[in-house]
């Protein structure tokens, strides 16, 4: 089969070569309904641009890497499936193709000069880098050696960086529980984790609790990141049989919803009725707690505004952008319930 050219395009459409040249070049000088005909007839007709000598002609690859590390399982990484499709979509939406890069993390601790093959060769302009507990400063080392504009995913910093709000995320939970009047609320945490939403979940929790005249309740020693699951269920459950137990709990993550469904079962209450519990969670593993009030991360939005950054500094990369921090969404289940006097 023969390769359809712009030539041809542009005789089938009975326009000029330069304007479907401009169809598919990011500011081109046409309208957006002629440059959508155009990639319309284009697809139709099986015409695909010439990667190669665009790069040639702009100096640029129109392609984004995404950075993660290769050593990318267990609880160190946060990257759910939903950011990725993210990620993916709007990159295609903006006429960008998506690679994916990885940091090999011995190397780049053992090799001062180690920078990732592809990003070596620049065959990306932009990197957006996601947050891994292993990365540690020699990220930004290696990042800074390849020269191009760098977008830091899911880490919180003052520039060029998008997260999500994990704050607000705790203060929004919080609110939701003060506005059905309870005054004794928890905070159940059990996972092993070093990444900010730890400690900024807990901190937007104790600030919305502060704020109304109360204190934060929470189950100390009987339930630690150590223990085993078991251990952190029968743990809760002893915390919610005491006298001084919380009437409404939010937890950390999905993980510590089950945990506190089975202590909850274990002390005799029931979720809804006798205990109101506001889980923080991305939406897939909200679903795996289904029925419970859910804070939800929005990871879809992280993705699109990391895609937007990385296409700001592309334009220019000598002006610094600001942090962009993601508010989350909201989906009330019934698993609250009013506190009555």
């Amino acid at each position: 089969m023969s390769t359809i050219t712009q030539a041809e395009v542009a005789r089938r459409l009975g326009l000029s070569q330069g304007t479907i040249s401009n169809a598919f070049r990011d500011g081109g000088m046409i309208s957006e309904v002629t440059r959508q005909r155009v990639r319309r007839a284009a697809e139709q007709m099986g015409y695909r641009p010439n990667a190669a000598a665009r790069a040639i002609r702009t100096g640029r690859f129109s392609s984004l890497a995404v950075v993660l590390p290769a050593e990318s399982a267990g609880a160190g990484l946060h990257f759910p499936a939903s950011l990725l499709g993210s990620l993916a979509d709007h990159t295609a939406r903006a006429n960008l193709s998506m690679v994916v890069a990885d940091l090999w993390l011995d190397r780049m601790a053992e090799d001062d000069a180690y920078v990732p093959h592809l990003l070596r060769d620049i065959r990306a302009d932009a990197a957006i880098v996601n947050w891994y507990a292993g990365f540690g400063d020699r990220a930004d080392q290696c990042m800074a050696a390849t020269g191009m504009p760098v977008v830091w995913m899911n880490d919180r910093r003052s520039q060029n960086s998008v997260y999500p709000d994990e704050r607000a995320a705790g203060r929004m939970a919080t609110e939701h529980l003060l506005e059905l009047g309870h005054t004794r609320i928890g905070y159940l945490a059990c996972t092993k984790s070093v990444h900010f939403s730890r400690r900024d979940r807990r901190a937007g929790v104790r600030e919305a609790v502060r704020k109304a005249g109360y204190e934060l309740c929470e189950p100390n020693g009987l339930v630690q990141p150590s223990k085993t699951p078991t251990e952190h269920w029968r743990g809760i459950a002893h915390w919610l049989k005491s006298e001084d137990r919380p009437t409404a709990v939010v937890t950390y993550a999905s993980p510590e919803t089950l945990s506190l469904m089975r202590g909850a079962n274990e002390a005799g209450l029931r979720i809804g009725h006798d205990l109101s519990v506001v889980q923080i969670a991305e939406a897939t593993w909200a679903n795996h707690a289904a029925g419970i009030d859910t804070v939800e991360i929005a990871w879809s939005r992280v993705g699109h505004e990391a895609v937007a950054m990385a296409q700001r500094l592309l334009a220019n990369s000598e002006q610094p952008q600001s942090a962009v921090a993601v508010a989350p969404n909201t989906t009330w289940r019934g698993s609250c319930c009013h506190v009555t006097r």
